[in-house]
């Protein structure tokens, strides 16, 4: 997150310094996205963490941004909004 230590607007781990941050229609890094998928699945950030390559604090990390962008307060209400915004696919 922006102005946050530690935190800025990288989109991920594995990009070099300095490269350009590629995000989808939605404004979503692919791991923001992977991120967010899995959070809608019902992943721990341990599980997220290991899916994703990086540690359950970054995974928590990216979860808490995801949730702060999206407005919500709760893992749940951040996929119900999700599908809302277009970030994930309506499933009936």
């Amino acid at each position: 997150m922006p102005g946050r230590p530690g935190g800025g607007d990288r989109g991920g781990a594995a990009q070099p310094l300095g490269a350009p941050v590629i995000r989808d229609d939605q404004g979503l890094t692919t791991q923001e996205a992977a991120a967010m998928r899995l959070l809608a699945e019902g992943h721990t950030d341990d599980a997220i963490g290991k899916r994703l390559g990086v540690s359950p604090r970054t995974a928590r990390r990216i979860a808490t941004d995801l949730m702060e962008r999206l407005g919500a307060r709760s893992r749940f209400e951040a996929g119900v909004r999700a599908v809302r915004q277009g970030w994930l696919p309506h499933r009936p």
